[in-house]
């Protein structure tokens, strides 16, 4: 991607990476990255045992990034 870049273009390169990884897996699965969990199911997101408030662009992005 060639800088700069508008968040449109990010919004859509992340939407298109996600429709692809989609493929065959499951929604109920667990992404984990050290103390970070999200259940993508829940929509939740947990680090350590406390929950975590994220907007949805947010939390898009940070299940995109650990998947």
């Amino acid at each position: 991607m060639v800088k700069p870049f508008s968040l449109k273009v990010l919004y859509a390169k992340c939407l298109a990476l996600l429709a692809r990884s989609m493929d065959g897996t499951k929604k109920d699965q667990v992404l984990s990255c050290g103390t970070i969990r999200i259940f993508p199911s829940r929509m939740q997101v947990l680090c350590g045992n406390d929950e975590v408030e994220l907007a949805p662009k947010e939390y898009f992005l940070l299940k995109v990034l650990m998947e």
